[in-house]
């Protein structure tokens, strides 16, 4: 139980974790099925499918070697049910693709985080399109084609 633990020190490490967890993925290590070009196609097209069926409301999302952020509101589908979804879909054929056979694809956990101000949006958006940068796959005023 957090009861000693004040919510400011809580989220400070909260954000702590996510910041070193972000850099770790910024290294594009691990697994980057992503970075090929028919699996990277096969999640952006699941992305527009998914926002043309209503199951989400797309802001930003962009596809790295391996991993990939979306910010959205949830359409017709709870988060749950939306994730799980996608996952489950753009695993299979991105497996299909790779030739892996009954194989997990994506991690079992996804972390979410909720924006509750427009400025807060605006910072989420900003991250999410300067990732690839960030990450040295691209340099200033290049474009990321896995952007939306």
């Amino acid at each position: 139980m957090l009861s000693d633990v004040t919510e400011k020190d809580y989220l400070k490490k909260s954000r702590a974790y996510f910041k070193q967890m972000e850099q770790w993925l910024d290294k594009n290590t691990g697994d980057t099925w992503l970075q090929q070009e028919a699996v990277a196609s096969i999640v952006q097209d699941t992305i527009e499918k998914y926002t043309n069926l209503g199951y989400w409301h797309m802001f930003a999302a962009v596809t790295m070697p391996n991993h990939v952020h979306l910010f959205f509101r949830c359409g017709d589908r709870s988060l749950g049910r939306v994730m799980r979804s996608f996952k489950r879909y753009t695993g299979r054929a991105g497996n299909a693709v790779l030739g892996r056979h009954g194989k997990r694809f994506w991690q079992r956990e996804w972390f979410d985080h909720w924006s509750r101000s427009t400025d807060e949006d605006d910072k989420i958006v900003s991250y999410i399109r300067n990732n690839p940068m960030r990450a040295g796959l691209i340099k200033d005023g290049e474009t990321w084609p896995w952007l939306m």
